[in-house]
């Protein structure tokens, strides 16, 4: 028989049998228009499928590849080495690759979904349980995808019928492209882990303390992810895959390293700079003639205005608002003084402490716009923090990809 393409080679081993595509395609289990495209040269094959062909009609896988039975002559190395063998050899391996780089792309575009779905369940909705499960469930939905196909690869690349040197760096490339998802979903599952430390069901985590604690999570889980890949790349090098370029590993540790160090100082900083942040800051201290003025001021600036609401006492008998709003100051014993009795009316003073000097009070009035103030001051500073926390993992992924670009050049 003379060389044919695959297809060509398929459509001429079925005819032979007698056979439409139509039952070679139950035989399959594919449809009767995937054996078409493969008989026109369009597509061919899976790799799981050569074996069962080849069985089908008899045949080698290594015949099917090479478009032609072995001579007698050539069931040797050369048969095996034949130019159009390797050439189709050549283009499955490719398309097996192809197909498990779609995956790949699917399972990131899973574990990007499941940060969307957990971003909006707890910013959107304000149920940060929810969110963290809709996003475990599609990152899970990503892993689940992911490693099934890598089965199904890296098996379809590791039958007798494929030379274990052809396939060492296509299933170099499954690995990288498994591991950077692996890698991926892990710290994605690690980012929403702070969703879960929200006491209540009903309550949602605000952006800047997700982004501030989820980066600390994530780093973790990328540091573990990492530690995962270099244990697994080197039990598998030289045997499922190829060796990594000389350098590499310890360029991976440095920069591991490198990132851990600049979160760790970021993170202390952050850490005494919220120890020593006085969130009254701006607040005023007032005599206790200032103060009572203040207080005894309603909020809209009408002195005794009058509300048409049911005051009680602690122990539940109806009072009048003036004496449910008196208060008294306390000396260092908590003793309350009658002749510093004042009536608080105004709520944009909503607390107060009280430094006694030589029997004279000075207070420190909780003000609500200056502890505004000072609670936009430490929201932007939690915002740059979590800004370079970003800063910081960009730097060093470009220095990563630089000093790896370089190795390979070496290496070349």
């Amino acid at each position: 028989m003379s060389k044919n393409t695959i297809g060509e080679f398929i459509a001429a081993l079925r005819k032979a049998s007698g056979m439409t595509q139509r039952e070679l395609a139950e035989r399959l289990n594919v449809t009767d228009k995937s054996v078409s495209r493969w008989e026109r040269d369009e597509t061919v094959p899976d790799l799981t499928l050569i074996p069962v062909i080849a069985e089908i009609f008899g045949v080698t896988a290594d015949e099917l590849l090479r478009g032609e039975r072995s001579a007698p002559a050539l069931e040797g190395s050369e048969a095996k080495n034949s130019p159009r063998g390797e050439k189709q050899l050549e283009r499955i391996i490719n398309h097996s690759v192809l197909k498990f780089k779609v995956v790949s792309l699917v399972s990131a575009g899973l574990i990007l979904l499941g940060l969307i779905a957990a971003a909006v369940c707890d910013l959107g909705f304000l149920r940060a349980y929810i969110g963290f499960f809709a996003g475990l469930l599609l990152i899970l939905a990503a892993v689940i995808t992911e490693s099934v196909a890598a089965v199904v690869s890296f098996s379809s690349l590791s039958g007798e019928e494929f030379p274990p040197e052809r396939t060492l760096s296509p299933r170099g490339t499954l690995f990288r492209l498994a591991a950077l998802v692996y890698t991926a979903a892990l710290t994605a599952l690690a980012f929403c882990l702070p969703l879960m430390e929200v006491n209540d069901a009903y309550l949602g985590l605000t952006a800047d303390t997700w982004i501030r604690e989820g980066i600390r999570c994530a780093a973790a889980g990328f540091i573990l992810a990492a530690l995962i890949r270099w244990i697994s790349e080197r039990a598998a090098a030289g045997r499922l895959i190829p060796q990594p370029p000389k350098g590499l590993g310890r360029l991976r540790v440095l920069t591991a390293a490198l990132l851990l160090a600049l979160w760790a100082v970021t993170l202390i900083g952050a850490s005494i700079y919220d120890a020593n942040f006085d969130i009254y800051k701006y607040c005023k201290e007032y005599t206790f003639e200032e103060f009572k003025t203040l207080v005894e001021t309603d909020e809209d600036g009408i002195p005794d205005s009058s509300y048409d609401y049911t005051y009680v006492d602690e122990e539940g008998n109806e009072v009048t608002r003036e004496e449910y709003l008196t208060e008294y100051l306390t000396d260092e014993t908590g003793r309350e003084l009658p002749e510093y009795k004042f009536i608080h009316r105004n709520y944009e003073v909503y607390g107060y402490s009280t430094r006694w000097e030589n029997g004279v009070p000075t207070i420190l009035a909780y003000e609500v716009p200056y502890t505004n103030a000072a609670g936009h001051e430490l929201y932007l500073a939690h915002q740059t923090i979590s800004h370079l926390y970003l800063i910081e993992l960009a730097a060093v992924i470009v220095l990563y990809i630089l000093s790896k670009w370089r190795i390979g050049r070496k290496s070349a």
